[in-house]
């Protein structure tokens, strides 16, 4: 019996065993049919181009519930739907499967190509913010997912759109981030897109000589492998060489450059689009040696080949290349066919540079009406991509960089903290234990809490040292790093924004530059083994100095600093600063009193004012001018009454001041001098020319009445307000007479004459945004332009000839320049200006600032 039984037993486990295999070749065979549905699916939608195929596909693959099947065909289709066919239909459906993919596996890869689709199809539509953030959040789950070379293929494609947007300092930054993701995989296809797209930025920013090292160094990446290099990938390296010699002005190299490609055998056959961008080149700087019939005979063949493929972007230059040519030869009316279309396919293309530079040509071009409405039109487009935002996350990326650090430090210092959390706990046990043992004898009951008491306080005592130093630190990294990264950043794009006259994002950046530094001098602070906690405290009161704010220190000589715990002191110096900027802001305190005091054990600060307090849960109003108890006299001096009243309505949107104005500059002057012992006035704005002046007038303008007052001593800031925009009249005045602040009529606003206000009485200074970059560009100079040099410049483009200037430049007693003192003069300012010629001295000056 029991044997039977054992039997019926290896029976049933033999079919359950048969039925169990047969299921899973079975699963096994129904899951390599749907792979193979799914390879024909997709060969029929490369073919067709049928929309419903993808949903086909998708389906066969879910049936199988095989994850990563189903997130390859969904990727898999999306791509070939955007690269071959642009069925942004299906481009949609791939990113809502991922998605809902996303969301019932929590597959984070799924989210990242999601992501990633979306900022294609972005791209596509040229949506570029949208498009840049979509690839930044793939990028960053990629980065999570550590896939670093998908983290540094999407770098490579959000450095495409700041390169296209002409955002050259984030783009830069994106392929050295890409670099670092992709140079340890060896992966020689990148590489060779992002250093031949680093070394463009290079080309584009003027630093040629690092832009041919980078595209020699994508040659020698890509051909790494390759025994052999074959002759037509030099064609490209050729191509780039040529490219960044005519960037830089070298014709004659980037003409030589340019030869070399297209002498090599079966180029036009082999690489067409290399042939062509080499005759177009050649073409172009054959024009500018000043060979226009060989440029036309290239600009021609490369644009019929053009034609023939129907290559829109490049079109765009061929027309618009010959356009220009035409202008030159006074052959007017191809110069406009060209130029036309130029103009209509640069539209077609949205390419807004070309667009400008058609619309400029024909204003010239054509004659009238219609010439003028080129010119307007001309403007407007200028003007709307002057105000165009530039995406600042590349530059505050070092910011989220530094946030991130600082969540691992706090996860670090909270793992360290429970770890001595459980240190007190062993000694919280350890000291139940010496209770129950001190019951012996009350003196050792005494001495064992003792000990145990004063170690659990040291214990604490250095947990909360170790966090406020580590606190500390962490300060002193982030405030670094502003100062230095971010703030230094921003200088570039800033001085890059006022370069291309793009002037209110310059000032808006401004801003932004100034609280960054102010932020990382408030995080900031000296290590008191350099600097003492009596001259820190010293050099804190000193920035919080004001006239309406006074600090009083007492008694801080009576401690023994030098004997105090570093740790303390950083306490008591973090604790005055917050306590003060309290007293300020909140009760607005005039006056605050610091007091110190010492015993044996222990230091004492005790910190008082005269504020109102305040309620946590009261609404936050800032200070401003309008809080100001004590009201600021202010003198305007101006010739034009239209002026004075806008200033006034300025002062009165800006604060409640005691205004007196006057029409000429000898009057100012008796104002200031007679009211100065008993009513002073503490600030002047003043205008430089004055139209009212008359024989009997002692102070013909506003420099003499500025001379005046320093002359005398008057305590009185002193604000220039005025047209005068000449960079050498505005070089003097703020060389020479030093005023507090310098506004352009034309250009300033309640707003900034506020801030010239505040920034006058603070002891400060403040030059407007035109003003201060022409400072800036004459100190890079640092050339001391006379008014025969200025005279040279201005006139050299009104006379074909340099003989037909004498007899034109007059020396400072009237009489007529020589023509070879004339030529030593010019060849003194090419020298100082760097100039290749007559042309580029005349180019420089203007750039500079030196003639408008």
């Amino acid at each position: 019996m029991g044997l039977e039984r054992f039997i019926f037993m290896q029976k049933k486990v033999f079919f359950l065993l048969f039925f169990v295999g047969i299921s899973a070749f079975s699963q096994n065979l129904d899951f390599e049919k749907s792979k193979d549905s799914i390879a024909l699916l997709m060969k029929e939608y490369n073919k067709t181009n049928a929309t419903k195929l993808t949903s086909k596909a998708f389906l066969v693959a879910e049936r199988t519930k095989n994850d990563s099947l189903i997130r390859k065909t969904y990727i898999n289709f999306g791509w070939m739907a955007y690269k071959a066919n642009k069925d942004f239909a299906n481009v949609a459906l791939t990113e809502k499967k991922l998605l809902q993919l996303f969301k019932i596996k929590n597959d984070s890869f799924a989210l990242a190509k999601y992501y990633h689709f979306k900022g294609t199809s972005f791209d596509f539509h040229n949506k570029s913010d949208s498009s840049f953030y979509n690839y930044s959040r793939s990028k960053d789950f990629h980065v999570l997912l550590k896939d670093s070379l998908e983290a540094g293929v999407k770098l490579l494609f959000m450095s495409r759109i700041q390169y296209r947007e002409r955002d050259y300092l984030g783009c830069e930054n994106s392929v050295v981030q890409g670099l670092r993701y992709i140079e340890p995989l060896e992966h020689y296809y990148y590489l060779k897109r992002l250093n031949n797209r680093l070394g463009n930025i290079m080309r584009i920013t003027d630093r040629q000589i690092e832009a041919r090292k980078l595209y020699l160094k994508a040659f020698e990446v890509s051909n790494r492998k390759s025994k052999v290099i074959s002759k037509y990938k030099y064609a490209f390296l050729y191509n780039q060489y040529a490219k960044s010699f005519e960037s830089e002005g070298n014709n004659i190299k980037g003409l030589e450059f340019y030869k070399k490609s297209l002498v090599i055998d079966s180029l036009i056959n082999k690489f067409p689009l290399d042939y062509y961008q080499a005759l177009d080149g050649y073409s172009y700087n054959s024009f500018k040696l000043g060979n226009k019939k060989l440029a036309i005979k290239g600009y021609l063949e490369v644009l019929k080949s053009r034609e023939k493929r129907n290559d829109k972007k490049r079109l765009v230059f061929s027309h618009s290349l010959l356009g220009e040519v035409y202008a030159t030869t006074k052959n007017v009316k191809k110069a406009i066919f060209h130029t036309k279309k130029g103009l209509a396919l640069a539209k077609e293309v949205n390419n807004s540079e070309r667009i400008l530079e058609n619309l400029l040509l024909l204003s010239k071009l054509v004659k009238g009406e219609k010439g003028r409405q080129y010119l307007e039109e001309h403007f407007i487009l200028n003007d709307s991509l002057f105000k165009r935002e530039r995406s600042l996350k590349n530059q505050f990326a070092k910011i989220r960089y530094e946030t991130e650090k600082k969540d691992k430090e706090n996860a670090g210092l909270k793992e360290e903290n429970t770890e001595k959390q459980l240190l007190l706990e062993r000694e919280k046990q350890q000291k139940t234990i010496g209770w129950f043992i001190a019951g012996i004898s009350i003196l050792v009951i005494g001495f064992g809490v003792s000990i145990a008491s004063s170690r659990r306080k040291k214990i604490l005592f250095d947990a909360k040292m170790q966090q406020i130093e580590a606190r500390e630190k962490e300060r002193q990294q982030i405030a670094k790093s502003l100062h230095d990264e971010v703030a230094g950043d921003i200088r570039m794009l800033h001085l890059k924004l006022a370069k291309t006259n793009q002037t209110e994002e310059a000032k808006s950046l401004d801003v932004i530059k100034e609280n960054v530094r102010n932020l990382s001098h408030q995080l900031s602070s000296e290590s008191f083994d350099k600097v003492s906690f009596k001259d820190q405290i010293i050099n804190l009161i000193s920035d919080f100095f004001e006239i309406d704010f006074r600090i009083k220190a007492e008694k801080i000589d009576s401690v023994d600093w030098q004997n105090i715990n570093n740790a303390i002191k950083r306490t008591l110096f973090l604790t005055i600063r917050e306590s003060v900027q309290n007293a300020k802001k909140h009760a607005a305190a005039k006056n605050v009193v610091l007091s110190f005091s010492e015993t044996k054990k222990a230091v004492f600060l005790t910190i008082s004012d005269n504020g109102k307090g305040f309620n946590v849960a009261a609404k936050k109003t800032g200070i401003g001018l309008k809080n100001m108890e004590n009201k600021i006299r202010i003198l305007i001096a101006d010739d034009h009454q239209l002026v004075i009243q806008g200033i006034l309505c300025s002062l009165k949107e800006v604060g409640d001041f005691d205004v007196v104005t006057t029409d000429n500059c000898d009057d100012a002057f008796q104002l200031i001098k007679s009211n100065q012992n008993t009513n002073p006035f503490q600030l002047l704005f003043t205008d430089l020319s004055f139209d009212n002046v008359t024989s009997e007038t002692n102070l013909d303008g506003g420099e003499e009445l500025i001379k005046a007052i320093k002359n005398n001593e008057f305590d009185i800031k002193i604000a220039v307000i005025t047209g005068h925009t000449e960079t050498n009249r505005v070089y003097n005045v703020i060389s020479n007479l030093n005023p507090n602040a310098y506004l352009l009529k034309s250009k300033c606003d309640a707003a900034e004459i506020g801030f010239a206000v505040q920034k006058m009485l603070a002891n400060d200074y403040y030059y407007t945004h035109e003003i201060h970059q022409k400072i800036m560009k004459r100190n890079i100079i640092q050339i001391q332009m006379d008014d025969v040099a200025i005279q040279i410049i201005k006139e050299l483009p009104n006379h074909p000839k340099l003989a037909n200037l004498e007899g034109v430049i007059t020396k400072g007693d009237g009489s007529f320049l020589k023509l070879r003192s004339i030529e030593t003069k010019l060849g003194s300012l090419r020298a100082d200006l760097n100039a290749n010629n007559n042309t580029d001295l005349v180019l420089k000056a203007k750039e500079l600032g030196i003639i408008d």
